[in-house]
């Protein structure tokens, strides 16, 4: 839990308690003791580690079959951010067929007009204006992507069970394991790992 948070939630509890103390429901106040409250110089939201290509591919070994494979797809490879990894719709994917000097390839275009905020709630004000924009993902990443939002009509890629989309709680629940295991990267730096294969792997300017 980050220091801010603990804070909180401790000032938050002993103005609860105090009145239960008031009115002799309990004899103290747990919340008068010194906590140690977390260290900021730990904290794992400090992380600027990224992978590069064939840690993405392992990575989405890893989740592949799983509710987690699409949201890691389309930051791994589609440079989404986190909360708009989960505001893809299956007619937001679309196959393509593109040039690309002699050769004709396929790629998936994953539109990203939506973000998913806190707990489930659908915003389609992105980050700035800039932000509305088609996510062009190459090769078996953009293929699996595309077979996963096949037959899925207008609705989210990834869904609740009721119709709604996937909230951020539960996707960073889903990823904390693979987050010790990976030492502490966030799953934000996997749109940093993504652009800086752009330029430094695949030798292409990140957009």
């Amino acid at each position: 839990m980050p220091r801010s948070v603990a804070q909180q939630s401790s000032q938050a509890l002993r103005s609860i308690l105090s009145y239960a103390v008031r009115y002799e429901a309990i004899g103290s106040n747990p919340l008068d003791a010194d906590y140690v409250m977390p260290a900021r110089s730990t904290s794992v939201e400090r992380s600027r580690e990224t992978l590069d290509v064939p840690g993405m591919l392992s990575l989405w070994g890893r989740v592949r079959g799983t509710w987690l494979e699409a949201p890691v797809l389309a930051m791994c490879f589609g440079g989404a951010r986190v909360a708009e990894s989960l505001g893809v719709r299956a007619g937001d994917v679309r196959l393509r067929r593109v040039t690309v000097g002699d050769v004709e390839v396929s790629v998936a275009v994953v539109f990203l007009r939506t973000q998913i905020r806190g707990a489930g709630v659908a915003d389609d004000r992105l980050k700035n204006r800039w932000s509305v924009r088609p996510a062009i993902m190459p090769g078996s990443p953009g293929a699996r992507m595309a077979e996963l939002a096949a037959g899925r009509g207008e609705g989210w890629l990834v869904d609740d069970g009721d119709g709604g989309p996937v909230d951020k709680y539960a996707l960073r629940r889903g990823w904390e394991p693979i987050q010790r295991d990976l030492g502490g990267l966030l799953m934000k730096n996997l749109r940093a790992s993504w652009e800086t294969a752009l330029r430094w792997s695949l030798k292409l300017p990140p957009g």
